[in-house]
């Protein structure tokens, strides 16, 4: 089913949805690549990511942080 066609489903449901991410400095590429995902879906407007991660683990090259820029510079953040 994949985690954007579930947001969609559940969000028909309950319009609101908080999600937390604790220590992003260990997150994969495909978790990256879904959160980078879900911030550009225009469906997701009810949507809260809140993220944590430890600032002394990532560094300006991490890709945490290329992510985060990402998504900064398209305007999704």
């Amino acid at each position: 089913m994949g985690f954007p066609k579930f947001y969609s489903s559940i969000s028909q449901r309950f319009p609101s949805l908080v999600i937390f991410i604790d220590d992003l400095q260990w997150a994969d590429s495909a978790s990256l690549g879904l959160i980078q995902s879900l911030m550009g879906e225009s469906k997701t407007s009810f949507l809260l990511l809140i993220g944590a991660y430890r600032d002394n683990e990532v560094s300006s090259v991490h890709p945490l942080i290329q992510t985060v820029n990402e998504i900064k510079k398209v305007g999704q953040w």
